[in-house]
């Protein structure tokens, strides 16, 4: 048989549903019948009472003891009162030796009372209720003794209802009282049921056990994950932060769920977010004085928004990956260029030895090698940053491999970087640049020209790029830094619009000349100093 704590959620709701359901009505019902029998009782009793101090009060009645033959006079009057009455069973008076003047049976008038309970109303003259048994049987009756005008005892009067017409009432409140038990038992058993399923919905039909395991690796990813995760709710609350979060943004609070966002963490545009369900996406922020790159996406249910959830990393750690993978991506690349372009050159060197003109060919390799030490030695001396020298190399080779003229102006030259401005950030602007000039000119069908200069003056640093490709059409120049603008056929509208992206991060500034037909000219000037 299956356990309690094996058996499935539904049916757990269902018998715990049905367990309070009938333990209320059972109690409810309990204590409704005992209430409602001792009510018939007490209204049984009220009412044989009052009849009987009514026949008692009857001035014809009274009067008719001091006749020769009361009961002549007493049972019309007393018969039509009983059958008026509703389940009253008899009305029996008597004088005070208990001698019946009236009876339902015609044939006892003149026979002594039965019951043994008359004593206190003969006796005594005392009103009260008893139960007693009679000629009739079992009966609850109510005692109530006669006074003539002088105010003296002359007789009595019992009214009685048979107990057994109390019972058959008790017993029909009793079928009431099972169909009121069945169709509340029923009526809990259909509401456990939509409970049961409404609960199994909102948990997505997970079983407890399902959704403590998913609690459990839930926070162990969040507690393994770098990435610093923050969620809020629909009020702006902290709801969850792990300790990615707190390590990387230093918080001073220990506790910092249930509070505001804004007041733990303003500016991070998470209530912007969580208003507008629109996310946001790799954008820069800087909290509690360290530099993130931030994602910041709504919670939804059926459309509307319960919260947000932010995760962030520190960005020196970004840069400082981005510039390792850079290099390395650099280098790559420069060694591909460089290989298909020997290729090449090995290409006419062995057909020079072929054809035997061995002065050519060794001239040829002259001034090969000359010219690639030359651009090699150019960059060693002048490009300090080894990102940025990887790239132009890199590109430098790209350049001849697709017959176009690169020109690195002899003036160009680069220190180190300074702190603030990282070598990745250097490399994506350069190297989108070069590479939409690359894209502008090579499809010309005269002469390829890409003209480079990268110069670092006292306060800033200046990178020039300028091709004679098919320019700027002037509709597009407003918006060609746009995320997603392009004018390619294949593009897809990043490259500049990450060029802007990280010029306005340095503080830095670009100018455009472009137009159609005659090339674009773009320079951008980088403060060397925040």
């Amino acid at each position: 048989m299956t356990s309690i704590k094996n058996m499935r959620l539904v049916i757990k709701i269902i018998l715990l549903s049905l367990i309070i359901t009938i333990s209320s009505v059972l109690i409810s019902i309990g204590l409704t019948t005992k209430f409602a029998k001792q009510t018939i009782q007490n209204e049984t009793e009220k009412n044989v009472l009052n009849i009987s101090r009514t026949v008692a009060r009857i001035p014809s009645i009274v009067d008719a003891f001091e006749t020769e033959d009361p009961a002549s006079i007493i049972q019309p009057i007393v018969e039509n009162i009983r059958k008026a009455a509703e389940n009253v069973e008899f009305i029996v008076v008597t004088n005070l030796e208990g001698i019946r003047y009236s009876h339902p049976n015609p044939f006892r008038i003149g026979s002594r009372f039965v019951g043994g309970d008359e004593e206190g109303v003969l006796l005594e003259g005392k009103e009260y209720i008893s139960m007693g048994e009679g000629t009739l049987g079992l009966s609850t009756r109510a005692f109530t003794p006669i006074y003539n005008s002088q105010n003296q005892r002359i007789g009595m009067v019992s009214v009685g209802i048979l107990n057994q017409q109390i019972y058959e009432q008790n017993a029909q409140l009793n079928n009431y009282i099972h169909l009121a038990i069945f169709l509340g038992v029923l009526f809990g058993f259909l509401c456990s049921i939509l409970l049961a399923r409404s609960i199994k919905y909102s948990l997505m039909g997970l079983e407890p056990s399902e959704i403590a395991k998913l609690f459990k690796e839930r926070n162990a990813i969040l507690e393994t994950v770098k990435e610093g995760i923050i969620a809020i709710d629909a009020n702006g609350s902290i709801t969850l932060i792990n300790s990615s979060a707190k390590k990387t943004l230093a918080f001073p609070e220990n506790d910092t769920v249930g509070k505001s966002i804004e007041k733990i963490i303003p500016y991070t545009d998470m209530i912007k977010v969580l208003e507008s369900c629109r996310p946001i996406y790799d954008e820069d922020r800087k909290i509690h004085g360290i530099n993130v790159m931030m994602n910041i996406v709504p919670i939804l249910d059926n459309d509307n928004p319960i919260g947000a959830i932010a995760s962030f990393r520190d960005k020196s750690e970004i840069t400082a990956l981005a510039e390792e993978l850079t290099g390395f991506k650099m280098l790559v690349d420069s060694l591909r260029a460089n290989t298909h372009e020997f290729m090449n050159k090995l290409h006419v060197i062995l057909g020079l030895i072929q054809l035997k003109d061995y002065k050519e060919a060794e001239k040829y390799i002259i001034n090969l090698t000359t010219s690639h030490q030359e651009i090699i030695s150019f960059m060693v001396k002048n490009i300090k940053d080894t990102s940025v020298a990887a790239l132009l190399l890199g590109k430098y080779s790209s350049a001849k491999e697709l017959g176009i003229d690169m020109n690195i102006h002899s003036s160009s030259y680069l220190e180190k970087l300074p702190s603030h401005i990282p070598s990745s950030l250097m490399v994506t602007i350069i190297g989108n640049l070069l590479e939409n000039s690359f894209d502008a000119v090579k499809d010309q069908s005269e002469k390829k020209q890409v003209d480079c200069l990268i110069k670092e003056k006292k306060n800033q640093i200046i990178i020039s790029i300028k091709d004679n490709g098919y320019g700027i059409d002037s509709l597009h120049k407003n918006f060609i830094f746009q995320k997603g603008y392009t004018t390619k056929k294949d593009g897809r509208g990043v490259g500049l619009y990450l060029v802007k992206q990280n010029v306005d991060s340095l503080e830095g500034s670009i100018h455009f000349k472009a137009q159609r037909s005659k090339g674009t000219h773009i320079v951008i000037k980088i403060p060397r100093t925040r």
